[in-house]
């Protein structure tokens, strides 16, 4: 799993749509695990990367990881 400079796994997850969250960076990254399964995920991924610098669209793969982490964190609540 990557990490930005100065993040570590277990600090709260920055939303890419900058909403409040109890998900740890882990948590977010885990998400992009998942995403690895699908097999033309890393060149969708790039291809968003792209656009979302040219352009300033959103990348749907980083706000699904986000969704991903917060249901994990739920899931994590409800099993206590």
């Amino acid at each position: 799993m990557l990490h930005g400079p100065g993040s570590q796994a277990g600090d709260l997850n920055k939303r890419y749509d900058e909403k409040d969250t109890s998900a740890t960076t882990a948590e977010h990254e885990n998400g992009h695990s998942y995403q690895y399964y699908h097999p033309t995920f890393v060149a969708d991924y790039i291809r968003y990367l792209v656009r979302q610098r040219l352009t300033g669209e959103r990348n749907p793969y980083e706000q699904e990881a986000d969704d991903f982490s917060e249901w994990k964190r739920r899931e994590k609540a409800s099993h206590k």
